[in-house]
């Protein structure tokens, strides 16, 4: 399908850590994203490879750069990162009735961290229910 290339014809690398670069390129080629994304946001993208995957997630909303104003695009994509990008790509947010319902079950989360709710989300399980008002309602199952 495309969406995931070799470093060249001979080397995949599988053993190297995947930066948020080749994250944007995987998820722009997955998406099929083709209109053009915002241009020149970050310094440090500009003349990039991955310049214009980069511009068309950042343009979806999907991902933010740094609070320093860069994007860092050969940084490794840490699981926070990749959990919140996949969130929004997908529309998930947390409902605060399940937010209540769920017990943080992961030790080194805090509460207070900026991807306390993405994680949330992306790890608990439930299914979603119609509601009489054709409204859907998510159950949470524990």
């Amino acid at each position: 399908m495309g969406i995931i290339n070799g470093y060249s014809e001979e080397v995949f690398a599988p053993d190297r850590d995947i930066s948020r670069a080749e994250v944007m390129a995987m998820v722009s080629r997955f998406k099929k994203i083709e209109e053009e994304g915002i241009l020149d946001r970050f310094n440090d993208v500009k003349s990039h490879w991955a310049e214009k995957y980069i511009n068309k997630i950042i343009s979806k909303g999907w991902i933010n750069g740094y609070p320093d104003g860069e994007f860092k695009p050969d940084q490794e994509m840490t699981r926070a990162e990749f959990i919140t990008l996949v969130n929004k790509m997908l529309e998930r947010n947390i409902d605060s009735d399940i937010k209540l319902e769920v017990e943080n079950q992961f030790k080194d989360l805090d509460e207070n961290a900026w991807y306390y709710e993405d994680i949330i989300e992306a790890t608990t399980s439930y299914k979603i229910e119609k509601s009489e008002d054709g409204l859907s309602k998510r159950k949470i199952n524990l």
